[in-house]
């Protein structure tokens, strides 16, 4: 079950540090545990200033590792594929690392230069039925 969006304004980009991030952008997020060694990658949904005046929270659905799937990595796995999931979680802006970017398999072998933050995805990842599955194109 998807955790409830924090009550706010919700606003379609905010500055962070010297980037600014917006509805849609993929970020890197600061794993919140020792046992994570490798950034979270997130797609923005939401951005919301809580009513409080707290930390604003980021509304993100997650992408997976093939090796953090359910069935693991398999040979056909590229280094740099995602799998998007049907998982959504709130974070705290102050976890984001940097942006990065998710794109189509198509559009991620038509980039003439590949760059740390550069992935792809292929697949969408079920957690709940731990299944994967091809995504439309």
């Amino acid at each position: 079950m998807a955790p409830k969006i924090p009550k706010g304004q919700k606003l379609s980009s905010t500055q962070y540090e010297a980037d600014t991030v917006s509805v849609h952008d993929c970020v890197l997020i600061n794993p919140d545990s020792s046992q994570a060694t490798i950034p979270y990658v997130g797609k923005i949904v939401h951005i919301i200033q809580p009513d409080d005046d707290n930390d604003i929270q980021l509304y993100v659905n997650w992408f997976y590792r093939p090796e953090e799937a359910f069935g693991g990595r398999k040979t056909f796995h590229g280094e740099k594929e995602l799998f998007i999931s049907d998982h959504f979680d709130v974070c705290s802006l102050k976890t984001v690392i940097s942006k990065c970017r998710v794109l189509s398999l198509p559009k991620y072998q038509e980039l003439k230069k590949i760059e740390d933050g550069d992935y792809y995805a292929r697949f969408t990842y079920r957690v709940s039925h731990t299944s994967t599955q091809q995504m439309a194109s």
